[in-house]
């Protein structure tokens, strides 16, 4: 029923609720138990999880049934083909959604890994911009801004638009963050329209070709990065621009025992939920 539950996710797209809601209900019970094994299926709070997930994909796929029969102008026939996800995709969702119920030593090296592999953190190099990526907390900014006052880059590219209810772009907020930590206005390149990480990528690539930039820092979250390394290489690759990768630390996410608080298990399943949508509709 998890597979069938999201194959139809993948069928029906961004009409509804993310499955990475679902699946953080399933891993949302802290670890108790045999301290060797965190999160055995030996722990009785853990197993009785299971239930509360089976009726959420029971409830949920009833969900799918009704929203995928109601037309939708955006939907055509060529974008529910693009966001068809191969059986590979399917399986990175349920091994997921199982390790973090199955304990053993070799259950746990695995579940730690797939923390430590959304993190990617290069050596800054002199370049031609920085490019902060809004929607996360304060610290992108201050790792930003401590780059640009060591003289790694000259210019700054804060990229973001307008969050629901709200009504500065975060590329504004970021801008006046920036500001207060010493960073002048003049300094400063706004893109204040994307709406999510390949948007990001997209809009801000004629920017560096416009303002003539072909090397880039590129800042988000540490959870971020795997996925923002793998759209901004798609869309800026042959255009001659080498990017690097910096990452800024989420107080919220903690990599090496991501499944230990509420939040990083959230920004951890949210985000391999993320990459799979990603990977199955960007253009091969």
């Amino acid at each position: 029923m998890a597979l069938k539950t999201v194959m139809a996710y993948a069928k029906v797209g961004p009409r509804i609720t993310p499955i990475h809601s679902l699946l953080a209900l399933a891993i949302r019970a802290p670890a108790t138990g045999n301290s060797h094994y965190p999160g055995s299926v030996l722990s009785h709070r853990r197993m009785m999880t299971v239930p509360r997930l089976v009726v959420s994909l029971a409830t949920c796929r009833a969900e799918l049934a009704a929203v995928a029969s109601r037309p939708s102008r955006r939907c055509t026939a060529a974008s529910r083909r693009e966001a068809t996800m191969p059986i590979s995709a399917y399986l990175i969702l349920l091994c997921l959604l199982l390790i973090s119920f199955i304990g053993g030593t070799a259950v746990g090296r695995l579940r730690a890994h797939a923390g430590r592999w959304l993190v990617v953190n290069q050596a800054p190099v002199r370049s031609d911009v920085i490019i902060v990526l809004g929607g996360g907390p304060v610290e992108r900014v201050q790792v930003a801004a401590q780059l640009w006052h060591r003289g790694y880059a000259a210019t700054m590219l804060l990229t973001g638009g307008c969050l629901r209810g709200h009504r500065a772009s975060q590329a504004q907020t970021m801008a006046c963050q920036a500001e207060h930590l010493g960073v002048p206005r003049v300094a400063m390149l706004l893109e204040d329209q994307s709406r999510s990480t390949l948007e990001n990528a997209q809009r801000t690539l004629p920017v560096l070709v416009n303002h003539g930039l072909t090397t880039a820092l590129v800042v988000s979250s540490d959870y971020h990065m795997r996925r923002v390394g793998i759209l901004f290489d798609r869309v800026y690759r042959g255009h001659g621009i080498r990017l690097t990768y910096v990452a800024a630390r989420d107080p919220a996410f903690s990599y090496p025992r991501w499944w230990s608080t509420a939040p990083s298990r959230r920004l951890t399943v949210s985000e391999y939920a993320k990459l799979v949508v990603n990977w199955a509709t960007l253009p091969r």
